[in-house]
């Protein structure tokens, strides 16, 4: 339980960056190999695999990809009925490329627990990355307001920047970028994010 703490405690103090997200997967290496029945390390790190496969924050993308799989099936199999779990499991798997697999679970988190942040973002994210700009908008924007501080704030504020930028609201989607750089400096994907929102806007400097 302490590596497992620990391992999302480096991210929330650290930022997301290669480093930072090699140590809390390295935690959680850890903590399975104490207990290889406590299920929320193996969400957790098919969470960490998938999100640094997403943004190109780890070194092998085939290796995160598998291993975020296997990690997340089992988790599932050790408790298919934890939100946590769930929620984890199912962004992994949406963030992978499996949406209809990964949606599921997330909706089957947030009717276990409506206050599952996480869920709620994951699931936001899935439905603006397939067109779904409107209602993954919502989820996202619902997910901040649960979690204002949340460690997965400038990714998130990432993914509302494209979902803003694509529906056309740019002044909005500068918002947001700038919210994820303020909440993380050290994810580039936020400042790409702003950069093209910047160029969208004629705002070639700044870009």
């Amino acid at each position: 339980w302490s590596l497992y703490q620990n391992a999302k405690g480096t991210l929330m103090f650290k930022g997301w960056s290669r480093e930072s997200l090699r140590q809390a997967i390295d935690q959680l290496h850890k903590a399975i190999e104490l207990d290889p029945n406590y299920a929320a390390p193996q969400a957790y790190l098919s969470l960490l695999l998938a999100l640094g496969h997403w943004a190109r924050l780890v070194d092998d993308l085939p290796a995160a990809h598998d291993e975020s799989i296997l990690a997340a099936d089992r988790a599932l199999e050790l408790e298919p009925d934890s939100s946590e779990v769930l929620g984890y499991a199912g962004c992994a798997y949406s963030d992978l490329g499996y949406k209809q697999r990964g949606v599921p679970l997330l909706e089957r988190a947030i009717e276990l627990d409506a206050s599952n942040a996480q869920a709620k973002a994951a699931l936001g994210a899935a439905l603006i990355v397939s067109g779904e700009l409107e209602s993954g908008i919502a989820a996202l924007s619902e997910a901040i307001r649960i979690s204002p501080k949340d460690p997965g704030l400038a990714m998130w504020a990432t993914i509302l920047t494209l979902g803003a930028g694509y529906s056309g609201d740019l002044n909005q989607a500068e918002e947001w970028a700038k919210l994820a750089f303020k909440s993380d400096s050290r994810f580039f994907p936020g400042l790409l994010a702003l950069a093209w929102i910047q160029h969208a806007r004629g705002q070639l400097e700044g870009a």
